[in-house]
């Protein structure tokens, strides 16, 4: 059926659009002729488009192109706009807002057979790179007969012609059936012209056969290279699999030209003329892992500029015959060369040597030579006199060794621009870990079967180190294409989002193409949180850009690591909820893996490795033999890999401190425990600052603690057992006990408990107030709870201590606002095990039991209740005698206070106490008074004279300012003549000074002054309180029925 052409009226031309993104040769029409094409019911697949435009040349003549329809309108709906490709109008040459008018035809003739040519040899080697796209692809990016743009990934585009169709069209244009078979037509490079003979000849059998592209890997990830042929493997060499050598391209050739195939359109502005090419002896890869890869020398990648290339694509092309005419070789180097002469015969024999390894192959003209220390900069070598027919260099011109002919130094000259590429290289030497090798494996793993990873850590917990030892295994062992991105190099308000996004598109397009022709890559985005932070109250526009970000960075994700793309991703981030809400929920990240803290055995490996590290070089400080390093590890609990390694450098700089300040004759310098006893005192962690911790070294302990003598000996069983005995109880099959809860009266030693425990036991301690870990917004405060346990197993082993801990989770289902019912959540989820927390144990002090959620006081989460009750005769007399330790006592009997104190708390009795002691410093106080004012008057130094006074008697201010001011002298008279006295004087003086002494009429006074703090009423009511809480519960949820228990909650609805 002849087709239709709907010519459109002259007014209503369109204006050409420019969008990048259509990536085929079809258009957007305008919204008028969408509208007008769908009442038809005209199908996109039906209809090619001529567009006749003139160009902005006077006179111009006009131009007409035949695309496809994309069956959507353009974005642009008034005026009439039409949606071109940016890439295939470059091509054509038709600039952006080009006025054109629009030709409609339907139901063109269709084709079978295609004949296309590419335009350069260039486009030929990327169809070659991209066949299998190409035949899948291509209906869906040509349907019309001119000219055309393929786009063949992501990265890749490719100009083609047609040449011919069949059967043969009556106009200019023809639809691709779909059955239709397509043919194109190589175009290899132009071989060089023939020049005089004798001189330049071609090599017999390898001319015109074309070339081989195959994934680049450089000796240096082979290793085995090197070992077997460490003399030749110097050289400019490569090796290829045995099948590709023996094929019909490089069957027979000795040497090759490499160069190095860039991908179009991710490098910015490309570079004029064909690729660098270098000429190698050719050798044979016997155990390749298959037909796709070659391997060069380190020599090659260097003058390729590729040092360490492990994928990206290669052509390998049969050398022409060496040329005959070069007498002398020219060699212009980059910069100034300090040390070398020019114009000297010395100076040229000189660099010559140093550029042995690279005259004494094969040496291209033109080729860039390497640098070499700091006396050769690097330069560009070319051959004197230029081969005959050559000016422009056009050819590859070499010869067989250039060790035989005269070097001679030309004036300096710029090096060419390099293109720059984001990211970073990983360091050449993989970093050393210990006691993680399961975690690497785990990654190792999820990246060969290309599922993205996560790390978090906390600061110097290793993420950065992992990711580098990742990156060096994958790339050794499985030949991948590594690239590396630190994201705090785009955390600046200075860089727009528009620069995120084309710096992302560049990296993952050159992973892309670095795992091209059957290889695999992943990226390293490291610090990820600092690109794509979770969203923070009243931070709008922070927040706004992390969205855009987070979005686009999902977008590119989703776009090039594909299951059969070969790209995947590794991040690495502090923690996962510091992660935009969009990374962590799009299904970007598949596997996170969290690096802890190591435990005792890990800090002592690390400690080893880090002290012996530096011990073989002649300077190094040496260790001592008797160093306890496992001590020194039960030291460090909570320490990352990162604190660690200061914390040697400080015990280094002690050990050279001690060995200075010390006179001995033994010259080395060497590393004793003593020196790590001296680095940990004022040091802090990271993963520490910021947390308030009791140390062991704290001066309440357990005999600071009067009484509960049962309660003390069950906590002792449950948090210091089993880090004293740790071996034993690791072998326990069941889960060990690690939550407490402390209840009793007020004032019974609760707090004071939980606070002794620090200085008894020798773990970290934290105390958390109830209401500290509240917070109004919805997330906060599960936020601070989690923050808070995780916290906790950064310093593990540790003790989490709840001080009035029914404020913070009460029976669920009274609070109007669900905070603490959202809180109740969290600690059941945190305390129950399944987040693994070993090494945390819990501890909760409150008087009112019974107002605590039930869920919680089940086993696995606080799994024992002990009673703080009041203390009875003989916890009295235990409180009492502990107490005055502090104080001296006379003519006191404990045992008879004990009995008067009934119904006394351990506050009560502390009180006590304290205020027989007071009472007797003010009896000291008036016995010495009027021996100090005797005193002052006979050194001629006037005293303010002292007035009584009773309590009835306000207006009396001035004899009590005077009396202070008396006391207040005499105190600083006595501290100023302390340090001033001969040796031992402090000792006398507090020898001699007066004794402040307890006696039974200070107690008899405190004792009627004294109350109880806990009223009769209270008491009875909390004993009913404990009672009932003591008898078996059935922990059954609320049911919305009022409560009827002695003081229980009620809720008014």
């Amino acid at each position: 059926m002849p087709s239709r052409s709907i010519p459109t009226p002259s007014s209503t031309l369109a204006s050409i659009n420019l969008l990048p993104t259509l990536k085929s040769c079809l258009v957007n029409l305008p919204p008028s002729l969408v509208h007008a094409l769908h009442n038809s019911n005209t199908l996109p697949q039906n209809l090619i488009v001529e567009l006749t435009y003139h160009l902005p040349k006077k006179s111009s003549p006009p131009h007409s192109i035949y695309v496809g329809w994309t069956g959507h309108p353009s974005h642009i709906m008034s005026p009439p706009t039409i949606d071109l490709d940016s890439t295939l109008a470059r091509v054509l040459q038709i600039p952006p807002s080009t006025q054109c008018a629009i030709t409609l035809h339907i139901s063109p003739e269709e084709a079978n057979t295609i004949t296309l040519e590419p335009l350069t040899a260039s486009d030929w080697e990327i169809i070659e790179l991209n066949a299998r796209f190409l035949e899948e692809n291509f209906l869906a990016q040509g349907l019309v007969g001119h000219p055309i743009v393929l786009h063949l990934s992501e990265t890749a585009t490719a100009n083609v012609t047609v040449t011919g169709v069949t059967p043969q069209s009556k106009g200019h244009f023809v639809r691709v059936g779909a059955g239709a078979e397509v043919y194109v037509a190589p175009k290899t490079r132009e071989a060089p012209a023939a020049a005089v003979e004798g001189e330049v000849k071609k090599t017999k059998g390898t001319a015109g056969r074309g070339q081989v592209f195959l994934r680049p890997v450089a000796c240096s990830i082979e290793g085995w290279r090197e070992e077997e042929e460490e003399e030749e493997g110097r050289g400019l060499r490569v090796w290829i699999p045995e099948e590709v050598g023996s094929g019909r391209v490089l069957r027979g050739v000795s040497h090759v030209a490499v160069s190095v195939v860039r991908p179009v359109g991710l490098l910015g502005e490309q570079q004029d003329g064909e690729p660098r090419k270098v000429v190698a002896r050719l050798g044979t890869w016997n155990d390749a892992p298959d037909a796709g890869h070659a391997i060069l020398s380190d020599l090659l990648c260097e003058i390729l500029g590729v040092s360490g290339i492990v994928g990206g694509v290669v052509a390998i092309e049969g050398a022409p015959q060496p040329v005959q005419s070069a007498r002398k070789l020219k060699l212009t180097p980059f910069g100034s060369t300090a040390g070398v002469k020019f114009g000297g015969e010395d100076a040229s024999l000189r660099v010559k040597d140093m550029l042995r390894d690279v005259l004494r192959g094969p040496v291209t003209d033109c080729m860039i030579l390497p640098k070499r220390g700091d006396v050769w900069p690097g330069g560009f070598l070319d051959f004197d006199p230029s081969p005959v027919g050559d000016a422009a260099k056009t050819r590859v011109n070499w010869i067989i060794s250039g060790e035989k002919l005269d070097v001679v130094i030309q004036a300096e000259s710029a090096p060419p621009k390099k293109q720059a590429i984001p990211g970073e290289p990983i360091p050449d030497t993989p970093p050393s870990l210990v006691g993680i090798e399961d975690t690497v494996e785990q990654v190792k793993k999820s990246l060969l079967y290309m599922s993205s990873v996560l790390v978090t850590g906390g600061v110097g917990s290793g993420k950065t180190s992992l990711a580098y030892l990742v990156a060096h295994q994958l790339k050794t062992d499985y030949l991948f294409h590594v690239t590396y991105f630190s994201c705090r190099n785009m955390v600046t308000e200075d860089i727009r989002v528009k620069t995120v996004k084309d710096t992302l598109l560049q990296i993952f397009g050159l992973a892309q193409w670095g795992a091209r022709l059957g290889g695999q890559a992943f990226v390293i985005l490291d610090d990820l949180d600092r690109l794509c932070p979770v969203e923070q109250e009243l931070q709008m526009d922070a927040n706004s850009r992390s969205k855009q970000i987070s979005e686009l960075l999902c977008t590119i994700v989703r776009r090039f690591c594909g299951r059969d793309s070969g790209v995947t991703l590794l991040a690495t981030a502090q923690d996962k909820e510091s992660l935009h809400d969009t990374i962590v929920g799009c299904h970007v990240i598949r596997d996170i893996v969290t690096l802890k803290a190591p435990n005792k055995d890990g800090r002592r490996k690390v400690l080893e490795q880090l002290i012996r590290s530096d011990d073989s070089s002649e300077d190094a400080i040496h260790v001592s033999e008797d160093i306890d390093l496992l001590s020194i590890a039960g030291q460090t609990d909570g320490y990352m890999p990162g604190d660690l390694v200061p914390l040697v450098s400080r015990a280094r700089c002690e050990a050279l401190i001690r060995s200075i300040t010390t006179s001995t004759d033994d010259e080395n310098v060497t590393l004793t425990s003593a020196d790590f006893t001296s680095a940990l005192k004022g040091f802090t962690p990271a993963s520490l600052r910021g947390i308030t911790l009791h140390t062991p070294s704290s001066d309440v302990n357990f005999s600071s603690v009067g009484g509960l003598f049962t309660t003390r000996q069950t906590l002792l069983e449950t948090l210091s057992y089993p880090t004293l005995y740790a071996p034993l109880f690791a072998q326990c099959p069941l889960r060990l006990r690690s939550g407490l809860l402390l209840y009793g009266y007020p004032g019974c030693g609760k707090t004071l408990l939980a606070s002794a425990v620090a200085g008894e036991t020798g773990l970290n301690f934290i105390s958390v107030k109830g209401p500290e870990i509240l917070n109004k917004y919805i997330g906060a405060s599960e936020k601070s709870v989690r923050d808070l346990f995780h916290r906790a197993e950064a310093a593990r082993p540790c003790v989490l201590f709840f001080d009035e801990f029914d404020s913070i989770a009460p029976k669920r289902g009274h609070d109007s606002t669900g905070v603490t019912d959202r809180v109740v959540n969290m600690l059941l989820t945190m305390m129950d095990g399944a987040e693994g927390l070993s090494g945390v144990y819990v501890l909760a002090a409150t008087s009112r039991p019974d107002l605590i959620d039930p869920a919680l006081l089940r086993p696995g989460r606080l799994d024992k209740s002990l009673l703080c009750d009041l203390p009875d005769r003989q916890d009295r007399e235990s409180i009492l005698s502990t107490v005055a330790k502090k104080l001296t006592l006379e003519d006191v009997s404990l045992r008879d206070l004990a009995e008067r104190t009934q119904g006394f708390t351990g506050a009560d009795l502390q009180a006590l106490l304290y205020n027989a002691h007071l009472d007797a410093v003010h009896d000291l106080l008036d016995v010495f008074a009027p021996e100090a004012q005797s005193r002052e008057r006979e050194k001629g130094t006037r005293v303010a004279p002292l007035e009584v006074f009773t309590l009835s008697e306000p207006e009396k201010k001035e004899s009590r300012v005077a009396e202070y001011d008396a006391r207040l002298a005499e105190i600083l008279k006595r501290r100023r003549k302390t340090p001033t006295g001969p040796p031992g004087g402090v000792e006398k003086a507090r020898r001699d000074a007066p004794q402040v002494v307890i006696t039974k009429r200070h107690l008899e006074k405190s004792l009627r002054e004294t109350k109880s703090s806990l009223s009769e009423v209270e008491y009875r009511r909390l004993k009913a309180v404990y009672e009932e809480f003591s008898k078996d519960r059935n922990g059954q949820l609320p049911d919305g029925q009022g409560g009827s228990e002695i003081g229980g909650r009620v809720t008014l609805m």
